[in-house]
């Protein structure tokens, strides 16, 4: 049965703690952001492992996109313009250093090379069971419900 969530009244962020443990964790995404981690600590920290993969090209040059740069853009891993609350907070250093540790230990990152185009979603899988969710563009709190963001109607749907 396909379910909706409108990050407003149902959150994204609720219905994956419900099924990250001991899971496989596939994500598709514009932006990762530290808290994203943050809002799901708990249960990131019991999955199995992350394939993460930015859809959109982060070692290319804007204005030339034949020129390769060897730094990752603030923008696709930092606060996004909705978590700047929690980015003013005192405990940045914390959350980033416990990010980087249990990124070491459970995730690999990549990019996309070129000009292609990858669908944004969050696959979760376990012994148990399979979720795909379609239309999150983001891993950050806003991403997953817990911060506002710019959306008036932005469905994110789950196939189990």
């Amino acid at each position: 049965m396909i379910k909706t969530f409108d990050n407003h009244f149902e959150k994204v962020g609720d219905d994956l703690k419900n099924i990250l443990r001991d899971s496989n964790l596939y994500v598709s995404a514009n932006k990762f952001s530290i808290y994203g981690y943050k809002a799901l600590k708990k249960e990131l920290n019991k999955i199995k492992n992350m394939k993460f993969i930015f859809s959109t090209p982060l070692f290319l040059d804007d204005t030339n996109k034949n020129r390769k740069i060897f730094a990752i853009s603030k923008k696709s891993i930092s606060a996004t313009e909705f978590e700047i609350d929690l980015k003013n907070k005192m405990d940045n250093s914390y959350i980033a250093k416990e990010c980087k540790s249990w990124i070491e230990k459970k995730a690999q990152f990549k990019a996309v090379k070129g000009n292609f185009a990858i669908t944004n979603m969050i696959i979760t899988e376990n012994e148990t069971s399979y979720a795909l969710y379609l239309g999150i563009d983001e891993f950050s709190s806003a991403g997953f419900g817990y911060k506002k963001d710019n959306s008036i109607l932005k469905p994110i749907t789950k196939k189990p």
